[in-house]
Protein backbone atom coordinates (compact mmCIF):
# COMPACT_ATOMS: atom_id res chain seq x y z
CA UNK A 1 0.00 0.00 0.00
CA UNK A 2 2.88 2.32 0.71
CA UNK A 3 4.66 2.49 -2.61
CA UNK A 4 7.00 5.30 -3.58
CA UNK A 5 9.34 4.72 -6.50
CA UNK A 6 12.52 6.73 -6.79
CA UNK A 7 14.24 6.78 -10.17
CA UNK A 8 17.75 8.09 -10.69
CA UNK A 9 21.38 7.23 -10.30
CA UNK A 10 22.08 9.42 -7.29
CA UNK A 11 19.55 10.05 -4.53
CA UNK A 12 20.21 11.22 -0.99
CA UNK A 13 17.66 10.17 1.64
CA UNK A 14 17.50 11.44 5.21
CA UNK A 15 15.11 11.36 8.14
CA UNK A 16 14.23 14.38 10.25
CA UNK A 17 12.13 15.14 13.26
CA UNK A 18 8.69 16.68 12.78
CA UNK A 19 8.26 20.41 12.83
CA UNK A 20 7.13 21.53 16.27
CA UNK A 21 6.03 25.00 15.22
CA UNK A 22 4.36 26.62 12.25
CA UNK A 23 6.32 29.85 12.77
CA UNK A 24 8.03 31.06 9.63
CA UNK A 25 6.17 28.65 7.34
CA UNK A 26 3.22 30.81 6.38
CA UNK A 27 4.41 31.02 2.79
CA UNK A 28 3.89 27.25 2.49
CA UNK A 29 0.34 27.22 3.80
CA UNK A 30 -2.61 26.70 1.55
CA UNK A 31 -4.89 29.71 1.42
CA UNK A 32 -7.95 27.87 0.07
CA UNK A 33 -9.06 24.28 0.48
CA UNK A 34 -12.53 24.00 -0.95
CA UNK A 35 -13.36 20.31 -0.70
CA UNK A 36 -12.75 19.57 2.98
CA UNK A 37 -11.60 22.79 4.65
CA UNK A 38 -13.86 22.39 7.69
CA UNK A 39 -12.80 18.82 8.55
CA UNK A 40 -10.90 18.42 11.78
CA UNK A 41 -7.67 16.48 11.62
CA UNK A 42 -7.93 12.74 12.19
CA UNK A 43 -7.15 11.56 15.71
CA UNK A 44 -7.89 7.81 15.48
CA UNK A 45 -5.00 5.51 16.45
CA UNK A 46 -4.65 1.76 16.88
CA UNK A 47 -1.78 -0.67 17.41
CA UNK A 48 -1.37 -3.51 14.94
CA UNK A 49 0.32 -6.44 16.65
CA UNK A 50 1.70 -9.25 14.51
CA UNK A 51 4.44 -11.70 15.47
CA UNK A 52 7.01 -9.71 17.44
CA UNK A 53 6.05 -6.23 16.20
CA UNK A 54 3.65 -3.64 17.59
CA UNK A 55 3.07 -0.86 15.03
CA UNK A 56 0.93 2.25 15.47
CA UNK A 57 -1.56 3.04 12.70
CA UNK A 58 -3.18 6.46 12.40
CA UNK A 59 -6.20 7.67 10.48
CA UNK A 60 -4.62 10.59 8.64
CA UNK A 61 -2.41 8.91 6.05
CA UNK A 62 0.59 8.49 8.36
CA UNK A 63 1.81 5.54 10.41
CA UNK A 64 4.31 4.34 13.04
CA UNK A 65 4.33 7.37 15.35
CA UNK A 66 2.00 8.90 17.95
CA UNK A 67 1.75 12.52 16.66
CA UNK A 68 3.80 13.63 19.68
CA UNK A 69 7.28 13.00 18.33
CA UNK A 70 7.55 9.37 19.47
CA UNK A 71 8.19 6.47 17.11
CA UNK A 72 5.78 3.57 17.68
CA UNK A 73 7.15 0.74 15.50
CA UNK A 74 8.23 -1.39 18.43
CA UNK A 75 10.59 -4.32 17.76
CA UNK A 76 10.77 -6.57 19.72
CA UNK A 77 7.23 -6.24 21.02
CA UNK A 78 7.93 -5.96 24.73
CA UNK A 79 4.91 -6.07 26.99
CA UNK A 80 3.79 -2.71 28.42
CA UNK A 81 4.56 -2.50 32.12
CA UNK A 82 7.22 -5.21 31.93
CA UNK A 83 10.02 -2.75 32.66
CA UNK A 84 11.80 -3.57 29.40
CA UNK A 85 12.72 -0.65 27.17
CA UNK A 86 10.61 -0.16 24.05
CA UNK A 87 12.69 0.45 20.92
CA UNK A 88 11.14 1.86 17.75
CA UNK A 89 13.11 0.82 14.67
CA UNK A 90 11.22 3.27 12.42
CA UNK A 91 10.17 6.79 13.33
CA UNK A 92 7.28 7.48 10.94
CA UNK A 93 5.91 6.88 7.47
CA UNK A 94 3.16 8.12 5.20
CA UNK A 95 1.19 7.29 2.09
CA UNK A 96 2.45 9.32 -0.90
CA UNK A 97 0.21 9.54 -3.96
CA UNK A 98 0.50 11.63 -7.09
CA UNK A 99 -1.00 11.87 -10.55
CA UNK A 100 -2.16 14.16 -13.33
CA UNK A 101 -5.75 15.29 -13.78
CA UNK A 102 -7.59 15.64 -17.10
CA UNK A 103 -6.06 19.10 -17.61
CA UNK A 104 -2.51 17.90 -17.02
CA UNK A 105 -2.19 19.43 -13.56
CA UNK A 106 -0.15 17.47 -11.04
CA UNK A 107 -2.15 16.52 -7.95
CA UNK A 108 -0.08 15.36 -5.01
CA UNK A 109 -0.73 14.16 -1.49
CA UNK A 110 2.49 13.53 0.42
CA UNK A 111 2.52 14.21 4.15
CA UNK A 112 5.85 14.55 5.91
CA UNK A 113 4.74 15.25 9.48
CA UNK A 114 1.34 16.59 10.38
CA UNK A 115 0.89 20.04 11.86
CA UNK A 116 -2.06 22.30 12.60
CA UNK A 117 -1.90 23.69 9.07
CA UNK A 118 -0.62 20.78 7.00
CA UNK A 119 -2.47 17.54 6.35
CA UNK A 120 -3.28 15.86 3.04
CA UNK A 121 -5.55 13.03 4.22
CA UNK A 122 -8.85 12.96 6.11
CA UNK A 123 -10.89 9.93 7.22
CA UNK A 124 -13.95 8.68 5.40
CA UNK A 125 -15.14 8.11 1.84
CA UNK A 126 -15.46 10.90 -0.71
CA UNK A 127 -18.49 11.53 -2.86
CA UNK A 128 -18.15 10.83 -6.61
CA UNK A 129 -17.46 14.57 -6.96
CA UNK A 130 -14.48 14.30 -4.60
CA UNK A 131 -16.02 16.15 -1.65
CA UNK A 132 -16.67 15.40 2.00
CA UNK A 133 -18.16 17.10 5.05
CA UNK A 134 -17.03 17.67 8.66
CA UNK A 135 -19.63 15.16 9.88
CA UNK A 136 -18.37 12.44 7.52
CA UNK A 137 -14.79 13.06 8.66
CA UNK A 138 -15.86 12.85 12.31
CA UNK A 139 -17.93 9.69 11.78
CA UNK A 140 -15.08 7.83 10.14
CA UNK A 141 -12.27 8.91 12.47
CA UNK A 142 -12.00 5.38 13.86
CA UNK A 143 -10.76 1.91 12.95
CA UNK A 144 -12.84 -1.10 11.94
CA UNK A 145 -11.26 -4.39 12.93
CA UNK A 146 -11.92 -7.99 11.98
CA UNK A 147 -9.70 -10.91 12.95
CA UNK A 148 -8.90 -14.13 11.18
CA UNK A 149 -10.32 -15.99 14.17
CA UNK A 150 -13.69 -14.25 13.70
CA UNK A 151 -13.74 -15.14 10.01
CA UNK A 152 -13.00 -18.80 10.73
CA UNK A 153 -15.65 -18.88 13.45
CA UNK A 154 -18.18 -17.40 11.03
CA UNK A 155 -17.39 -20.07 8.45
CA UNK A 156 -17.74 -22.80 11.06
CA UNK A 157 -21.08 -21.39 12.22
CA UNK A 158 -22.43 -21.41 8.67
CA UNK A 159 -21.25 -24.98 8.07
CA UNK A 160 -22.33 -26.43 11.42
CA UNK A 161 -25.45 -24.45 12.35
CA UNK A 162 -27.02 -23.85 8.95
CA UNK A 163 -30.45 -22.21 9.30
CA UNK A 164 -30.05 -22.23 13.10
CA UNK A 165 -27.22 -19.69 12.82
CA UNK A 166 -28.75 -16.62 14.49
CA UNK A 167 -27.86 -12.94 14.17
CA UNK A 168 -26.79 -12.88 17.81
CA UNK A 169 -24.08 -15.48 17.10
CA UNK A 170 -22.36 -13.54 14.30
CA UNK A 171 -18.90 -12.36 15.45
CA UNK A 172 -18.81 -8.57 15.84
CA UNK A 173 -16.00 -8.04 13.34
CA UNK A 174 -18.10 -9.78 10.68
CA UNK A 175 -21.46 -8.39 11.72
CA UNK A 176 -20.47 -4.73 11.76
CA UNK A 177 -17.91 -4.69 8.94
CA UNK A 178 -18.23 -1.39 6.98
CA UNK A 179 -18.95 -3.03 3.64
CA UNK A 180 -21.50 -1.69 1.18
CA UNK A 181 -25.09 -2.39 2.19
CA UNK A 182 -24.38 -3.99 5.59
CA UNK A 183 -27.77 -3.78 7.38
CA UNK A 184 -26.21 -4.13 10.86
CA UNK A 185 -23.62 -1.35 10.59
CA UNK A 186 -25.82 1.50 11.83
CA UNK A 187 -26.75 -0.44 14.97
CA UNK A 188 -23.15 -0.27 16.19
CA UNK A 189 -21.88 3.02 14.79
CA UNK A 190 -24.97 5.22 14.65
CA UNK A 191 -24.63 6.42 11.06
CA UNK A 192 -25.58 4.91 7.73
CA UNK A 193 -23.14 3.59 5.20
CA UNK A 194 -23.10 5.63 1.98
CA UNK A 195 -24.19 3.99 -1.24
CA UNK A 196 -21.13 4.78 -3.34
CA UNK A 197 -19.92 3.20 -6.58
CA UNK A 198 -16.40 2.64 -5.23
CA UNK A 199 -17.63 0.49 -2.37
CA UNK A 200 -16.22 0.45 1.16
CA UNK A 201 -14.76 -2.45 3.18
CA UNK A 202 -13.77 -5.32 0.91
CA UNK A 203 -15.46 -8.72 0.97
CA UNK A 204 -16.22 -11.71 -1.26
CA UNK A 205 -19.89 -12.12 -2.05
CA UNK A 206 -21.10 -15.71 -1.71
CA UNK A 207 -24.61 -17.06 -1.56
CA UNK A 208 -26.10 -19.09 1.32
CA UNK A 209 -23.78 -21.81 2.58
CA UNK A 210 -20.75 -20.19 0.89
CA UNK A 211 -21.04 -22.78 -1.86
CA UNK A 212 -21.64 -20.39 -4.73
CA UNK A 213 -20.20 -17.04 -5.78
CA UNK A 214 -23.26 -14.81 -5.91
CA UNK A 215 -22.36 -11.12 -6.29
CA UNK A 216 -25.36 -8.86 -5.73
CA UNK A 217 -23.37 -5.74 -4.82
CA UNK A 218 -24.23 -5.69 -1.12
CA UNK A 219 -22.76 -7.17 2.05
CA UNK A 220 -24.92 -9.22 4.36
CA UNK A 221 -23.29 -11.45 6.98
Amino acid sequence: MLLVTFLGSSISLSARNPETSDEGRSDQRRTTVNLREDCAQATGQIDQQINNIRARLLNGGDVWWDLNGNGRYIVPKVEPGSGEEEVSSIFAGSVWLGGFDDQGNLRMAANTYRSATSNDFYPGPLTPEGTTTPQVCENWDQFFKVTGEEIQQHLRNVAELGDAYSEADIPDGIKYWPAKGNPYFIDRYGFELPNLPQGLGSYKDFGPGFDEFNPDGTYNP
